[in-house]
């Protein structure tokens, strides 16, 4: 029973995790000004190029911090709960903390790869 909670909890942070990379390319689709008839994939310059790679590191880099605000935020409340909780609930805030961890270290990493990838291809 207590492992299908973790398996359950698991699972809902990579679903979310995946939503959040499903936005971040929703986003960059709605900033683009043209025309989707007008697409020409053969056509485009080096410059328009740079303009989107400029757009997509934007939203990737606001994404990537407001995580990382909210990461901090949670831990910092999960610490104060254990300081003032009783035992019960130290004990079950200490179960829960590698949950909070690993959908921190799922949130960091997953906008950083991006980032890394796109540093590697340009060298």
């Amino acid at each position: 029973m207590m492992n299908m909670k973790k398996v359950l909890r698991i699972t809902i942070i990579l679903i979310i995790s995946l939503m959040i990379q499903t936005q971040i390319q929703l986003s960059y689709a709605a900033i683009l000004d043209t025309d989707p008839s007008d697409f020409q994939p053969y056509s485009q310059t080096e410059s328009q190029d740079k303009e989107l790679a400029e757009k997509a590191g934007v939203i990737a880099t606001v994404v990537r911090n407001v995580g990382i605000i909210v990461v901090v935020i949670m831990i910092m409340v999960i610490g104060i709960k254990m300081m003032i909780g009783s035992v019960e609930e130290k004990d079950k805030l200490k179960e829960m903390m590698p949950i909070y961890l690993l959908g921190a270290f799922m949130v960091i990493v997953m906008t950083w790869i991006p980032s890394i990838i796109e540093k590697v291809v340009n060298q």
